[in-house]
């Protein structure tokens, strides 16, 4: 599963399937206006091997452009885990969903984020 975990004074913890991918993430408070997102992902597809290095976007309602991670790659079970530092100058406005967009092999989907 991918879990993106991304804290805006407060834990918040979101979960979104799509075709090929299951995300978790959730978010808690770090210092000097900055949050942890840890980022959670599973490629639900046949053959893991064969994703080869990806990237992850996220991107909430005060983050339009993402803040990404990029080279990075699966487990051997199909599975990564990561951390973000987000920027939280402004509060995050949990019933605002936040977007994962994975990209891979010339692919691209987006998964939405429901908090939970």
């Amino acid at each position: 599963m991918f879990y993106l975990v991304v804290s805006f004074g407060f834990h918040v913890k979101s979960l979104g399937e799509n075709k090929d991918w299951s995300a978790n993430v959730n978010v808690s408070p770090a210092k000097d206006d900055k949050e942890i997102a840890l980022v959670k992902l599973n490629y639900l597809g046949k053959q893991p091997e064969s994703i080869g290095d990806f990237g992850v976007n996220l991107e909430n309602s005060n983050n339009k452009n993402g803040i990404g991670i990029r080279d990075i790659q699966l487990d051997k079970e199909g599975k990564f885990k990561g951390e973000i530092e987000v920027d939280t100058d402004k509060e995050m406005n949990t019933s605002d969903p936040l977007v994962l967009t994975v990209k891979w092999n010339d692919k691209t989907e987006d998964i939405v984020l429901k908090a939970q």
